[in-house]
């Protein structure tokens, strides 16, 4: 089951990731004052575009 909720133009949802991804993507956060959801969606923009 996942949740969803919808915030403007953006939806909010739930994944399961690896504890060491998590972590380190996080911390990559912090070193590059940005936040997890800009990495998370520039890493899925990133792959899709190079699906096409």
């Amino acid at each position: 089951m996942s949740f969803v909720e919808i915030v403007g133009d953006q939806i909010q949802t739930s994944v399961r990731l690896p504890k060491e991804l998590l972590k380190r993507a996080k911390k990559y956060a912090i070193d590059n004052d940005t936040s997890l959801a800009a990495i998370l969606i520039e890493a899925l923009e990133s792959y899709l575009d190079s699906k096409k």
